[in-house]
This record gives C-alpha cells, sequence and structure tokens, in this order.
C-alpha cells in the first residue's frame, strides 16, 4: 500500500494568558534531525506559568495522486519531561491530539500515551486514525409483562465499534492539514520543561484500480442503421469514493443512446465521435455496468473505443 511520511513546515504557537508557558527552538521540528523543541520553564502548579501553549503542526506538504483514496493516517511523536532540578519531574500528563482541518467531532480527537511517570517515551509512539472508533453507550432498562410474570432489565452499557470517513486527499493535500496539541498543566510542585522531538505524519491510501470492458450483448448480424445493444463495464477492484472520467471513442456518424446505469453518475455527448463517462463508484463494487444502444451510419468496420 502507497503511503507518505512528511514533516510540518509551518509551527504555530496558539496564545493563551499569563499563565500559559511558550515553546522555543520549533523549527527543529521541520525536518525531523532529533533535535529538541522546548517549553520555556514550567513553573509548579501554585506559580505563574503552570499551562503550556497549544503547539500546531501545519503545510507537511502533501502530494497523494488523483483519485487516492486516504485508508489510515499516523501520527509519530516523540517527546519527554525534564526536571529543573535533579529528579524532580513536572507532572504533566499525555496530550489532547486532534488532525487540523477536518470535522471536529470524537474521532478526530484523541487523548493517548503514558501518564505519570518522570519520562515521556522517547521512540515509538504515535496515534493513529483509521475510519473506526469504539464507543461506550447506554442501553435503557425496559419492563414487560407476559402472561402475568414482569420481566425487568437493568440500565447497561456497552461497547459498539462506529465508522466515519477519513479526510480525503483535497483534505490532506491542503496546506492547513495538520496536527494539534493541547498538553494539560503541570499539577506539581515540581518545575520543568517538556521537550519534543519529533512529528510526522504518515498517510496510507490506496490509488484508482479497476479494469474496462466493452461487449455487445446479441449476436444478431451488424446491419448499417439498425441499432445494436453494447456493454460497458467498469471492474472495480478496491477503491471506494471515486470518480473516475471515462471516454468512449466512435465513429463520428454513429449515434449512441443510454439505456440503462447503475447507481449513479453520468453519461453524456461530448461531441461527435466522442461520449463521456462518469461513474460515481460509492463503495467497493465489484462491476458497474451501462447499458447503451450504438446505431451504425456507415457500412464496414466501426471501432469504438473506451479509456
Amino acid at each position: 500500500m502507497p503511503s507518505q511520511t512528511k514533516y510540518p513546515q509551518t509551527i504555530t504557537q496558539v496564545t493563551g494568558d499569563s499563565t500559559y508557558t511558550g515553546w522555543t527552538n520549533t523549527n527543529n521540528l521541520k525536518n525531523g534531525t532529533g533535535t529538541y523543541a522546548s517549553t520555556s520553564l514550567l513553573t509548579s502548579v501554585k506559580g505563574k506559568h503552570p499551562k503550556i501553549k497549544k503547539l500546531q503542526l501545519t503545510n507537511f506538504g502533501f502530494t497523494l495522486p488523483e483519485g487516492a483514496e486516504v485508508t489510515s493516517i499516523v501520527v509519530n511523536m516523540s517527546y519527554r519531561k525534564r526536571a529543573k532540578t535533579g529528579t524532580k519531574y513536572p507532572s504533566v500528563g499525555a496530550p489532547n491530539i486532534l488532525l487540523k482541518n477536518t470535522p471536529l467531532v470524537e474521532p478526530y480527537r484523541s487523548t493517548s500515551g503514558p501518564i505519570g511517570g518522570k519520562t515521556f517515551p522517547t521512540s515509538s509512539w504515535k496515534r493513529d486514525w483509521d475510519g473506526t472508533y469504539t464507543e461506550e453507550v447506554i442501553v435503557p432498562g425496559t419492563t414487560t409483562v407476559t402472561n402475568g410474570i414482569i420481566t425487568t432489565k437493568e440500565v447497561k452499557t456497552k461497547t459498539i465499534t462506529k465508522e466515519y470517513d477519513l479526510p480525503s486527499r483535497a483534505t490532506v493535500n491542503n496546506s492547513n492539514f495538520g496536527v494539534e496539541f493541547q498538553f494539560p498543566k503541570n499539577t506539581s510542585e515540581n518545575e520543568g520543561y517538556i521537550d519534543f522531538k519529533i512529528c510526522s505524519i504518515t498517510v496510507n491510501y490506496i490509488i484508482p484500480s479497476y479494469g474496462l470492458s466493452l461487449i455487445r450483448l446479441s449476436d444478431e448480424e451488424i446491419v448499417k442503421d439498425n441499432p445494436v445493444m453494447l456493454r460497458m463495464t467498469l471492474h472495480n477492484k478496491d477503491l471506494a469514493n471515486y470518480r473516475p472520467t471515462l471516454q468512449l471513442s466512435t465513429p463520428t456518424d454513429m449515434e449512441l443512446s443510454l439505456k440503462t446505469i447503475t447507481i449513479g453518475g453520468s453519461f453524456t455527448k461530448i461531441e461527435d465521435g466522442l461520449y463521456e463517462w462518469k461513474p460515481e463508484i460509492n463503495k467497493n463494487i465489484g462491476t458497474l455496468p451501462v447499458d447503451i444502444e450504438a446505431t451504425p451510419h456507415t457500412s464496414g468496420n466501426n471501432t469504438l473505443r473506451l479509456v
């Protein structure tokens, strides 16, 4: 499966009030060389600056090709806590991680990673979005009476799996796409720093994969000025939510008329001898046929080409 891994080229700090401390050396996050960006001193919970400014990383420079469908997004990161004195580390939990320029719905918001301990991990930590997430829902209680027998079911919770749409190719390629880190404040009396070393995004995707066929549906002899039924078929392999543009070329004096089209899309005449088919592939399907009637007005060989 093809993928692209990129580093941010625009890094923005979201300004808070005077209790928020900022970040220094943020350009170190642009190339993944392993040099830290760091907060200024995080004071104790009772000090002047126990909070951390939000860090937004965008302009990753993704160049997903035409028709690409995103299958998963992985945010890779590496950071740690650093004490001002000895081993008295500040108490800062893992950050909320948000994908930027995406719908502000729950699946795109995440609190993940280790909480507590004296250091954060320094390698191999990631947060991924794959189009599914789990959620606890409340199942209400019920009371039924059958033949004088009362049955009561208590209120309970259950875990269900939900799906959501991953960002489109256009969204990922947009310079505003990226990630935002929201660290919680220091909750201890210890002072220190957050060191952020690496942040990259890997986007996995699939590209158009389909075959085309054009066949005659009947065996009758092809005669000038007599219509013949044809079927164009797109054999889709693994792509969903894709809108290809296909063209059918014919002799300029051949007439074509649409008979049936499934799922959706359009079939239009561009000019004499050239027709355009734009199927709407909304899900993984095996085949997508379109039946057309062709009337040749010239004797001899008539060549049609679907591309």
